[in-house]
């Protein structure tokens, strides 16, 4: 059914689709932040990841 409807080259969307689709997925917003709101926002990812990680 792929091969007669164009192939992997079909499924691909437009860059802006596939960015909302992304951010929808992993329920994310793009905003504009600074340096200091990238390292919190890591942070706390890392501290929820070891939490996981310990719960084993």
């Amino acid at each position: 059914m792929l091969r007669e409807h164009g192939g992997w080259n079909s499924l691909t969307v437009d860059p802006e689709t596939g960015a909302r689709l992304f951010d929808a997925f992993f329920h994310v917003e793009r905003a504009p932040a600074t340096v200091a709101e990238v390292c919190a926002a890591l942070r706390q990812r890392l501290v929820m990841i070891a939490a996981e990680q310990r719960d084993d």
